[in-house]
């Protein structure tokens, strides 16, 4: 979608941009839809809850159409949304990104999975025609070899562990078609300086931190699966490298606070 003025659809782009001494110092980008509030169903509290939207509708909502406009960008740069046949959203949980993608006609098949079964069932019974699944906390999923054309993962990465992060990218890579895409969020340096501003380069010294454990989803997973992962971009290109092609690595490229990392199954 080119950005531009809000159309007659009344959906367009937002450039907020940060000032100071006359010059400015941030920016950030996120799409509008003038019918977001009745388009997107809000989940119950206990579902928003568990993806760090703190019970908040309004949160969830935006928060995912940002999310979904981060992701279409390079998804339009290094693939026509025409080709894409079907679309997983990895780790979907209450379908924050995933209630998107199912506004885009083009997409002919949208399908989610995740660990929550509570949050699987509330997306099959909400989000349709989209096509819902609970996975194990480690590979295998139930897909079929090479049947996606783009798969997206935000904020999963960010809480598995080293060995954990290179069986799931090896099953992503079985299951994402040739030439298909793979778009995946990280904590990278920025996000790690906001959460350890006085330590984060002693504790990403080698290219990885997962030594804090993450009890938001307490009982869904095994007992020290779901850490809080830093990683370093060198970390994250040099390893990820393995299974996929990096096409591109977008600092903060994902909620203004995660980096983006976009990748292409090789042939």
């Amino acid at each position: 979608m080119p950005k531009g003025a809000i159309d007659a659809t009344g959906v367009g782009w937002f450039d907020v941009v940060g000032c100071e001494a006359g010059g400015p110092v941030a920016r950030m980008t996120t799409l509008f839809r003038a019918d977001l509030d009745h388009a997107v169903p809000a989940p119950p509290a206990e579902l928003l809850v568990k993806i760090g939207t703190f019970g908040n509708p309004l949160y969830f909502k935006l928060g995912g159409l940002k999310l979904f406009g981060d992701l279409m960008e390079p998804i339009l740069r290094h693939r026509g949304i025409e080709s894409i046949r079907r679309l997983l959203d990895w780790g979907c949980g209450c379908g924050r990104v995933t209630a998107h993608f199912l506004m885009e006609p083009v997409i002919a098949e949208v399908f989610g999975c995740d660990v929550d079964r509570e949050a699987v069932q509330w997306c099959s019974d909400h989000l349709k025609p989209g096509k819902f699944s609970r996975i194990a906390p480690r590979p295998p999923t139930p897909y079929e070899g090479s049947i996606f054309d783009v798969a997206v993962g935000i904020s999963v990465f960010t809480h598995l562990a080293r060995d954990v992060q290179n069986a799931w990218l090896a099953e992503m890579a079985r299951i994402i078609a040739p030439g298909g895409l793979f778009l995946a969020s990280t904590h990278g340096e920025f996000a790690a300086r906001f959460a350890f501003p006085e330590t984060f380069t002693e504790l990403l010294r080698d290219g990885i931190f997962s030594d804090i454990y993450d009890r938001w989803i307490d009982g869904i997973v095994p007992d020290g699966y779901y850490p809080d992962v830093y990683q370093t971009r060198e970390y994250t290109v040099r390893e990820w490298s393995k299974h996929f092609e990096i096409v591109e690595y977008v600092e903060r490229g994902a909620g203004n606070h995660q980096d983006l990392v976009v990748m292409r199954r090789r042939a």
